[in-house]
C-alpha cells in the first residue's frame, strides 16, 4: 500500500515529469501536510534514529565545557548570543544550560536562540528549558542580534536535501526521480545550480564520479561566517561525514533503527546524506576563520574529560545497574566501531 506522499509524487511526476533529487527529499522531509519531520516523534529509542544527547547528558555537559572556555579566552565581558541549529526535542539544550547556570556571569549576559520550524519540538523546547531560560525561536538567521555568537549544530546539515550529479562524457549531468511501475533514478541534463556554485564541484572529476551539492548547508554556513566574522564568536558542527567525501552516493534511508531502501514507505523514512566537511571548511576560510579544527567524535569529547565525568556521575548513581547504565551510555558516545568513529566535530572561530 503506498504512503499518502507516495500518490502525491506518483501525481507530481505523471503532470511534471522527473523531479530532482532536492525536490524529491523536500517533500519526502518537509512536505507541511505528510513530510517525515511532521511526525514529532521520529527521535529517540522508539522513534527511527537517536542522537548523542538522547544518548547521555554527559554530551551537553562536555560541549556546554569547551564553550566555557572559548567564551573565557574571547567574550568575558559583554552580551554574547548562543544559537543551536535544529534543536529537535531540546535534550542537548537542557543538558547545556543547566551546566551555564552555574556561571551567574555567563548565564546573564548570555540570550538563547534556535533555529527551529516545528512546532512540537518548540513546545517541547520551552517545556524542558523555561525554567533555565528564556529561549528565543527563530526561522531566519537574519533575526539574530549583532552581537558575538556562539553556534552548535549536531546532525543538522546532514537532514538538508541535496542534489545529485553524475560526471559522464566529460560533463556533469543530473540525477532525477522518475516513476515506471516503481520510483527510479534517471539521469538528465543539470540545472543553473552547476554554474551558481561552480566553485564547490570537483576540479578534476573522473568518468562516473557522483558529486553530492548540498547548496542550503553552503548558504547557511556563509551566513554563519559572515555573522563570525563581522561580530565574532566560534562555531561547533558534529554530524555524520569526513573531511573529503568519496565519489559516490551517500544517502541512505533509515527506518526503525536500521538502513533500508531510498524508496521505502516515502514520507514514513529518514532520509540522511554524509556531510562533506572540506565544503564547511572552504567556506568559513573564505570568510576570515582563521582557526579550524577537525577531528572524530571520539577524540573530542575525550579530551574534553568524558571519563572523568562518568566518573564523578557514577560516585552519585544510586545503584550498580545506574553506574553500569552510565558507563554504558557515555562509552556509546566514543566507540570507535559507531559514533566515535563516525561522527566528525569541527569547529571555527
Amino acid at each position: 500500500m503506498k504512503t499518502d506522499l507516495e500518490a502525491l509524487l506518483i501525481q507530481k511526476i505523471g503532470s511534471e515529469g522527473p523531479i530532482s533529487l532536492y525536490e524529491f527529499m523536500s517533500l519526502a522531509l518537509y512536505h507541511p501536510q505528510y513530510g517525515y519531520y511532521k511526525n514529532p516523534n521520529r527521535i529517540g529509542q522508539n522513534g527511527d534514529f537517536i542522537t548523542s544527547p538522547e544518548i547521555s547528558q554527559v554530551f551537553g555537559e562536555l560541549i556546554a565545557i569547551w564553550f566555557i572556555v572559548k567564551w573565557q579566552e574571547k567574550w568575558p565581558e559583554g552580551p554574547l548570543i548562543f544559537l543551536e541549529l535544529g534543536p529537535g526535542r531540546g535534550t542537548f539544550l537542557s543538558d547545556f544550560l543547566r551546566v551555564l547556570n552555574k556561571i551567574p556571569d555567563l548565564n546573564a549576559r548570555i540570550q538563547c536562540y534556535c533555529l527551529e520550524t516545528n512546532p512540537y519540538h518548540k513546545a517541547e523546547i520551552t517545556k524542558k528549558c523555561e525554567a533555565i531560560k528564556d529561549i528565543h525561536f527563530i526561522e531566519s538567521l537574519a533575526e539574530l542580534p549583532e552581537s558575538p555568537l556562539f553556534f552548535f549544530g549536531n546532525e543538522f546539515f546532514d537532514a538538508f536535501p541535496i542534489q545529485q550529479f553524475v560526471y559522464q562524457n566529460q560533463k556533469w549531468q543530473e540525477l532525477y526521480i522518475t516513476f515506471h511501475d516503481d520510483f527510479q533514478l534517471t539521469i538528465g541534463e543539470s540545472d543553473q545550480a552547476q554554474k551558481a556554485y561552480e566553485a564547490y564541484f570537483p576540479s578534476k572529476p573522473q568518468e562516473g564520479d557522483l558529486f553530492e551539492l548540498n547548496s542550503a548547508m553552503i548558504s547557511l554556513m556563509t551566513v554563519l561566517s559572515m555573522h563570525l566574522k563581522t561580530h565574532g564568536g566560534a562555531g561547533l558542527i558534529i554530524d555524520y561525514g569526513d573531511f573529503s567525501k568519496p565519489p559516490q552516493s551517500s544517502l541512505q534511508a533509515v527506518k526503525g533503527h536500521r538502513q533500508v531502501p531510498i524508496f521505502t514507505a516515502i514520507g514514513e523514512t529518514d532520509l540522511t546524506t554524509h556531510i562533506d566537511f572540506s565544503c564547511l571548511d572552504q567556506i568559513a576560510k573564505e570568510h576570515g576563520m582563521t582557526s579550524r579544527s577537525f577531528s572524530t567524535q571520539r577524540d573530542f569529547l575525550l579530551s574534553l574529560g568524558l571519563r572523568d565525568r562518568v566518573m564523578k556521575l557514577c560516585e552519585h548513581a544510586s545503584s550498580d545497574e545506574k553506574k553500569a547504565d552510565i558507563v554504558s551510555r557515555a562509552e556509546r558516545l566514543v566507540d570507535q566501531g559507531q559514533m566515535g568513529e563516525l561522527f566528525k566535530v569541527m569547529s571555527f572561530e
